[in-house]
């Protein structure tokens, strides 16, 4: 994984997960576990929508980031 950001508006929540390489079906399933777990501390109306993104390293992670970074990968 090189990133994880976030961002919301109005009552949308967006996780957007990076990863270098091939994202194994297991490893995006995790991903929407963690937005089930972000989601589970909001009520209603608020949404989550998780992006799980391959831009494979030296690609600037930071054109695609959101507004707040919750992990990055040291490079």
């Amino acid at each position: 994984m090189r990133s994880v950001t976030c961002d919301w508006e109005e009552f949308e929540i967006r996780l957007r997960f990076v990863f270098d390489g091939e994202i194994a079906e297991d490893r995006a399933e995790d991903m929407r576990i963690v937005g089930s777990e972000v989601i589970s501390d909001f009520n209603e109306p608020w949404t989550i929508k998780e992006e799980i993104e391959r831009l494979d390293f030296p690609g600037d992670r930071r054109s695609r980031a959101l507004s707040l970074t919750a992990y990055a990968r040291k490079e």
